[in-house]
């Protein structure tokens, strides 16, 4: 048991002192970062061509009776949708730069040496007799405790919520990306003219042919919109909040927690 948990501390140790995981976390909370920055740049972009066609008109007379619709009205429950997503998409990137703040302190020089420092007095728990007593056992595995959350908890946080991402979110979020940055153009190219007036049945006929595509293209838009929001309130609203209460659960386990001492102290002296 004693080489066991040696070979872990040891192990734990070497990646400690390593910078790889520790860049390797940091890439991916940047591509995190960037997909939350790319999403909130499609719906500010979508917003602003949606506010180009605020004033855009169809008007036709059927049986001369004149009527007109306002593509601005029609655009605007998409509109609505659009900024409120805009604002769940600034919490999101909130969320994922204070999750960079922890993941750098993590990274820091002193939370490295303190962790080292926490592994030799567990290292000295397990292979000196003067210091196995159940005062020395509750006090280095608590700091130990502590130094592995402090070290090691948000680098886990970052690689699970990736892991989440790559194999349930990835291609939702790809479709819906790609959909939303077709919309502008297609609402571009539908209707670039700012005002229509139809007098014959053929162009009546073009502005209903017209208002299906809008409200296919509204459909669409929002059903992505949608998409996209509950990826994000995923990935960086409750997923985060589920690592804050394991933190904290953590963290009260190693400050006030129950330390089994005599069974940590009989299973280390039974192999002594």
């Amino acid at each position: 048991m004693k080489i066991f948990l040696t070979i872990i501390i040891v192990f734990l140790s070497l990646i400690n002192i390593s910078t790889y995981i520790d860049s390797a976390a940091l890439a991916l909370h940047d591509l995190s970062f960037q997909r939350s920055l790319a999403a909130f740049g499609i719906a500010k972009a979508l917003n602003a061509v949606i506010s180009v066609f605020q004033g855009t008109e169809f008007s036709f007379s059927p049986m001369g009776m004149g009527v007109n619709i306002s593509i601005g009205e029609i655009l605007d429950p998409l509109n609505d949708l659009i900024e409120r997503f805009s604002w769940l998409m600034l919490a999101a990137t909130i969320s994922i730069g204070v999750q960079k703040f922890f993941l750098l302190i993590g990274t820091k020089l002193f939370v490295q040496l303190a962790f080292i420092f926490s592994s030799v007095f567990l290292m000295m728990l397990l292979w000196i007799k003067n210091f196995q007593d159940r005062r020395w056992v509750n006090i280095s595995v608590r700091i130990f405790i502590v130094m592995f959350i402090f070290r090691f908890a948000t680098i886990l946080f970052i690689y699970l919520n990736q892991f989440v991402y790559t194999s349930l979110l990835e291609n939702d979020y790809n479709n819906a990306s790609v959909v939303l940055t077709k919309t502008d153009r297609q609402l571009d190219k539908e209707f670039a003219l700012q005002q229509t007036n139809a007098q014959d049945l053929g162009q009546i006929f073009d502005v209903r042919q017209k208002l299906q595509t809008l409200k296919s293209i509204i459909d669409d838009a929002s059903r992505q919109i949608i998409t996209l929001s509950a990826i994000f309130v995923l990935s960086s609203i409750l997923l985060p909040l589920l690592y804050i209460w394991i933190f904290v659960l953590c963290m009260k386990y190693a400050l006030t927690g129950r330390i089994e001492t005599e069974t940590i102290l009989r299973l280390i002296r039974n192999k002594s």
